[in-house]
């Protein structure tokens, strides 16, 4: 586990952005002065595309069995779950919500700045490429913390974060209002099915 968790954090330096991998070591061994017979890690990787998936998760592979091969340790790989595609927005409709929302002071200066948008794990990506829909994302302050720190689930109980949902909320009504309101679009859609 440790050679393959060193040949992973030189494998991230050459990573395409946009795509991550994380882990955890949840067996290691049950003392320091023992070679452990069975260790066990939880690891997921991320990217922006299937495709890109597919190349990450073979390189990321490829350093487990490195650590296997080079402790003639044996290795066994499950996948846990199922695997999640790439998020495929509908610009039309995303556009609809974008309009709701800015109606309701929501702003999307990160969009219009080109700020690299999140890699999420969400079975609502794996729905995206079959049905038409948006995934949109709402700010609330943070002072710099990130989804998983203690310090964002705090963000997550406050005026500004209840409002976010408030907000969130009228804002999918109205695209949805306005999306069966607008002609050619909706039957884009429904010529879809």
């Amino acid at each position: 586990m440790t050679i393959s968790q060193v040949a992973l954090a030189l494998l991230r330096q050459q990573l395409v952005p946009g795509d991550q991998f994380h882990g955890i070591v949840l067996e290691g061994g049950s003392a320091a002065n023992i070679i452990p017979s069975h260790v066990v890690g939880r690891f997921m990787a991320r990217s922006v595309t299937s495709e890109r998936l597919a190349v990450l998760r073979t390189r990321v592979n490829a350093c487990f069995e490195a650590g296997s091969l080079a402790t003639g340790a044996s290795l066994t790989i499950e996948e846990l779950g199922s695997a999640f595609s790439h998020m495929v927005s509908n610009p039309d409709i995303l556009q609809h919500y974008r309009h709701a929302a800015e109606s309701l002071g929501r702003s999307f200066a990160l969009d219009d700045d080109g700020v690299a948008k999140p890699t999420i794990s969400t079975d609502m990506a794996n729905v995206s490429l079959v049905v038409p829909s948006i995934h949109p994302l709402l700010a609330i302050p943070t002072n710099g913390a990130v989804n998983h720190q203690p310090e964002f689930t705090a963000a997550c109980i406050t005026k500004e974060a209840d409002q976010a949902m408030i907000d969130g909320s009228i804002a999918l009504a109205l695209t949805a209002i306005e999306v069966a309101n607008d002609g050619p679009l909706r039957e884009r859609l429904l010529s879809r099915s």
